[in-house]
């Protein structure tokens, strides 16, 4: 195993520091939604507990939800998938790994595009530290993929393609034309396998769709989708996510939740359930929308008016903001802005070696602190720049 990227911070240092002194801090870092757990699921969990679902179940999930999941794939997703091929995690990231362990071998390469959700990379170098990791920048305008570039580096040997719409950090939301390029390359090389991460599908703003990548491709032989409960039902803490696997894929992945956890918290299992008895369309995900997409167009607006170079998010949690006009690397600003402003935002290059004149904004808490954070970041920034 080997992980060569440096990720703990000079930030991550001085944020702790001050929150151990008891601090108040403004969170433009942390991506948690600004809501708490629905009732419905808080109950069904608490029923769950007294009903006795307090023992193991099977290790691929309980089947209520997996059906459940498997009904809201075909609806939402135009997707028809056996409940026999969806495995409940602990969170995505397990799904992630779990991925990446039943593909990974010696000498295998990957596609991922930067800057990345910074867990991807150490993930694929905890599996199998063989692999060659081809590591494709977004555009520097508007964080589009360069798929010249995919074309380049993309051979019989690349095992994985790691897709996340829309996208964490920049907000990209992947559009028809990407579909297309996916859906040729898929068909191209027969070795090659997906990975769709689609965590924040929720949340797309401006018109903006997100399009269904299994619904694009011929099979979904060589597909894996990740999505987790975390970010549309506040579910953070809970840790549970789940993972569609390729038919070829199950007992291996099956095999490999046996003998890693078990299985993930039964009676969370259930409880979780409740999430789908409105779907998508409850009160508490389209408020929070709405509280994304506004706080979005403030921050784009207040950048705007101070022009200070910053692409709007088309979807998701987050927005990432070019930093190089003041002259810091991520780290020395991310510092500086929580010591001068109490306002805690996280360092670009934990996000890929070359994002060290950015940083992450989350736009996920209440429009007042956000509102009130990005007033201290401008002034922050302005102040920097005119040093």
């Amino acid at each position: 195993m080997r992980l060569n990227r440096p990720y703990e911070s000079a930030f991550s240092k001085e944020a702790k520091k001050l929150v151990d002194s008891g601090a108040s801090i403004i969170s433009l870092g942390l991506g948690e939604p600004n809501f708490q757990t629905p009732k419905i699921i808080q109950e069904m969990t608490i029923k769950a507990m007294e009903e006795g679902y307090t023992r193991y179940c099977d290790p691929m999930g309980l089947k209520e939800l997996r059906e459940l999941i498997a009904s809201k794939l075909k609806t939402e997703n135009q997707l028809n998938i056996s409940y026999n091929n969806i495995l409940i995690t602990t969170g995505a990231k397990q799904a992630f790994l779990l991925a990446l362990q039943s593909l990974l071998k010696p000498g295998d390469e990957v596609i991922n595009f930067s800057p990345s959700f910074l867990s991807f990379i150490p993930a694929i170098e905890i599996v199998e530290s063989t692999t060659l990791i081809h590591e494709i920048d977004l555009t520097r305008k508007n964080f589009r993929i360069n798929w010249e570039e995919v074309r380049s580096v993309v051979s019989q040997k690349t095992k994985l393609i790691i897709l996340n719409s829309p996208h964490n950090p920049t907000g990209m939301v992947l559009n028809k034309f990407d579909i297309e390029q996916i859906k040729a390359l898929y068909q191209e090389f027969p070795n090659l396998h997906i990975l769709s991460d689609e965590v924040y599908e929720y949340f797309v703003f401006d018109g903006h769709v997100q399009h269904s990548i299994a619904s694009s491709l011929p099979d979904t032989d060589r597909l894996f989708i990740i999505n987790s409960f975390s970010k549309s039902f506040a579910m953070t803490g809970w840790r549970l996510g789940y993972i569609v696997v390729p038919e070829g894929y199950r007992n291996t992945c099956g095999e490999i939740l046996k003998h890693s956890n078990m299985n993930v918290t039964t009676f969370i299992q259930k409880g979780a359930c409740a999430a789908f008895l409105e779907g998508r369309s409850c009160s508490y995900i389209s408020d929070f929308h709405s509280d994304l997409q506004t706080n979005a167009d403030l921050a784009s607006s207040h950048f705007s008016d101070n022009r200070i170079s910053f692409t709007k998010p088309q979807g998701g949690f987050f927005g990432f903001l070019d930093i190089s006009e003041s002259g810091l690397t991520s780290d020395d600003y991310a510092v500086k802005l929580l010591k001068a402003k109490h306002v805690a935002v996280n360092p670009g290059f934990q996000m890929g070696r070359n994002w060290d004149d950015y940083i992450r904004i989350s736009f996920s808490g209440s429009p007042e602190s956000i509102h009130l954070g990005i007033n201290k970041l401008v002034e922050f920034h302005l102040e920097v720049c005119d040093a």
